[in-house]
């Protein structure tokens, strides 16, 4: 997973191409896309709310709330939508959006 948050330090259009060539970069190397983790207003104001990557990457959604939301940049729905950052056994709280059987297929590449 490539962890997307912070303070954005290139363009818009410079961070898509870094994504897009780190994203490449891993695919060729492991023959799967990185889950990209991000919130909406981080990926709104670093790559311009980029669609580039919904149709390889999955979605890992940051958003602090009692709802996802409408994911960022196109996406037509989270893959993992991060909802606090405390829970009770320690680290996030987590949902994955879809059955076992699809958690696995992610889970195995």
């Amino acid at each position: 997973m490539l962890d997307l948050e912070g303070d954005c330090v290139l363009s818009a259009s410079a961070t898509v191409s870094w994504i897009k060539d780190f994203s490449n970069t891993y695919h060729s190397a492991t023959g799967v896309y990185p889950l990209l983790y991000t919130n909406p207003s981080w990926w709104s104001s670093c790559t311009g709310n980029s669609n580039a990557f919904i149709n390889t990457n999955p979605l890992v959604l940051a958003r602090y709330s009692s709802s996802a939301g409408t994911p960022p940049g196109g996406w037509p729905y989270y893959t993992i939508w991060q909802y606090n950052d405390a829970y009770k056994y320690g680290g996030d709280s987590d949902v994955f959006n879809g059955d076992e059987a699809g958690l696995k297929r992610l889970a195995s590449g």
